[in-house]
């Protein structure tokens, strides 16, 4: 509006300038006096008309104003009537469904009372028939009167009589209550009796070994309670009825012969495997080289370190199993681990075992065990590497395969096949592929020359001679372990079989050799062949002629284990 009117004076005024300046310069202003002086006073008169204008322009502003805040107030106002009103409507809401819960509550209380009328009126009307019921029987009890008052006489003449049987039956009752407590005190006196069961395992303890449970308490000293077992069969199983077991914790003492799974021979000697086990009613207790081995590491985290018996358990055997580079096995109790079972625990058990016997003595066995649980007792972890590159040594000379068929011969007698078959290797495989640790030692040695009452000769087996010359030479091996053998094999130096005749061997200069030429179908070619047969064996191979030959050494407890290989030369 304030444009309109500032647009309209504008244009007003303009006109009057243009007027008076047009009159001016044609000099006919006297002519228009009147006219001027009438548009003046329209001027004037339409100035006032637009004052009066701007005037109600105002006013309506004004009052567009107050009614803009009137209704910004109205608009509040509503909205906080709105508010209120959702309130009272949250408010009934919630009033209508206390209401209706009261309703639902009234409806089972009346449905209650409806229930307790009913049972009111039943018994009422039982009642009524009760006391029609009664007055039938008075009448009734007036006529039986008379017979009860004889009963009561003849009862009265047998009082004595039943007095006298009363009084017995008093006493009678009294002597048996006598024995029945006597006897509940007897069986309250039977001590507890728990069955024990499980196997000792290096391999298999032998038929009558011992097996000796010392009673430990808390501070696992021993209280002077013992039990034994015998071993009762060739697979180190025992059963054992431990009767009133005091203490819960038991150390495990097991003595005795044992199959030596790497042989596949019993042992020349005893040894003693031991364990801690705890014994909460019938249990398996397996005594083996994870209970031997753990058990110096347990006593020093449960005595010094304050660790719980269970914790300390767990604690031991995984430090064990990490030794061999085991980890996440989920073995927590190693007295529970049997040889015969399905799964990795039993793998585990049998790899362990099979690297700790190798082609070592019992006496060696032993001291093994206790390098390695003294080592890790206070740490853990086995430090010194000559331990670790000890077994490694052993193991290269293993034929793993067929120490897993001599197992699985030996107890295929005992257990089902499902079980012996389940049974590998793997778990020394994985060992022999991670482990840092190498051979150190030769476990067979190959002397330069032999010192024979008939004169010295070379040995070509002896790794760093590698030249010869004709006239006499040795096949000698100084086989340091038993159960160790090796197996020569002569070629051409590109792999072939030797053209015949080979090599002739010299007929009684054979000492603990099995000599063998390996004659070709066509007796054209020959593959002659030496294996051993004991330790310090020695053959005369005087008749090897001249030329270049590949020897193939085979070395273990098997004649398949390929160790190693050289090229020799015999010179005319």
């Amino acid at each position: 509006m304030k444009h309109i009117k500032h647009l309209f004076f504008l244009s007003l005024v303009c006109s009057i300038v243009l007027f008076i300046a047009c009159d001016e310069e044609t000099g006919l202003g006297g002519d228009y006096d009147e006219e001027i002086a009438q548009l003046k006073q329209d001027i004037a008169d339409n100035t006032n008309a637009i004052n009066s204008i701007n005037n109600r322009i105002d006013s309506l502003t004004n009052a567009i104003t107050t009614l803009s805040n009137d209704l910004d107030d109205l608009s509040k106002e509503v909205q906080d009537n709105i508010s209120a009103n959702n309130l009272k409507i949250d408010s009934i809401s919630s009033s209508l469904n206390d209401l209706q819960s009261s309703v639902t509550n009234n409806n089972t209380s009346v449905d209650s009372l409806d229930a307790q009328y009913n049972s009111i009126a039943q018994s009422i009307l039982n009642l009524i028939s009760n006391i029609e019921t009664l007055d039938s029987l008075s009448d009734k009890a007036s006529i039986d009167l008379s017979e009860l008052t004889t009963s009561v006489s003849d009862l009265t003449k047998t009082q004595d009589t039943s007095i006298l049987d009363i009084t017995q039956l008093s006493l009678d009752y009294e002597g048996v209550l006598k024995k029945y407590q006597e006897l509940l005190s007897q069986l309250q006196a039977v001590p507890q009796i728990n069955i024990l069961s499980g196997a000792v395992f290096k391999g298999s303890f032998l038929e009558g070994s011992l097996l000796n449970f010392y009673e430990l308490d808390s501070n696992l000293y021993q209280t002077g309670k013992s039990y034994n077992a015998t071993i009762e069969d060739n697979f180190g199983n025992y059963t054992l009825q431990a009767v009133g077991l005091e203490n819960s914790i038991f150390r495990v003492v097991g003595d005795g012969f044992y199959w030596n799974e790497v042989l596949n021979e019993n042992s020349d000697s005893r040894i003693t495997l031991t364990g801690i086990c705890k014994i909460d009613s019938n249990e398996l207790v397996n005594v083996n080289v994870l209970t031997h081995l753990e058990r110096p590491r347990f006593e020093y985290l449960y005595s010094q370190k304050g660790y719980s018996f269970d914790s300390a358990k767990r604690e031991a055997v995984s430090d064990v199993l990490g030794v061999f580079g085991f980890k996440n096995t989920g073995i927590t109790r190693a007295e529970k681990v049997g040889v015969a079972g399905i799964g990795n625990d039993s793998k585990i058990l049998l790899a362990i075992s099979t690297l700790i016997q190798g082609f070592r003595s019992e006496s060696e066995v032993t001291q093994l065990f206790n390098n390695i649980a003294e080592d890790i007792k206070t740490d853990g972890i086995l430090s010194d590497s000559t331990i670790g590159n000890d077994i490694a040594t052993h193991l290269y000379y293993m034929d793993t395969a067929t120490m897993l068929s001599n197992f699985k011969t030996r107890y295929a007698t005992k257990y089902a096949s499902d079980t012996i078959n389940t049974l590998d290797m793997s778990f020394i495989k994985r060992f022999q592929d991670s482990t840092s640790y190498s051979k150190d030692k030769e476990l067979i040695d190959y002397p330069s020359e032999a010192n024979l009452s008939s004169g010295t000769k070379p040995n070509i087996l002896h790794l760093n001679s590698l030249t010869f010359s004709y006239g006499g030479s040795y096949v000698i091996a100084d086989i340091k372990r038993k159960g160790l053998f090796v197996k020569i094999e002569l070629f051409n130096t590109d792999g072939t079989q030797l053209p015949y005749p080979g090599v002739q061997s010299c007929a009684g200069c054979v000492a603990n050799w099995i000599y063998s030429m390996n004659y070709n179908n066509s007796n054209t070619t020959v593959l002659p062949t030496w294996i051993s047969a004991g330790t310090g064996t020695y053959s005369d191979m005087s008749s090897l002629v001249a030329g270049e030959y590949l020897i193939k050494y085979y070395e273990g407890n098997s004649t398949d284990n390929l160790t190693k290989t050289k090229i020799i030369t015999v010179n005319p």
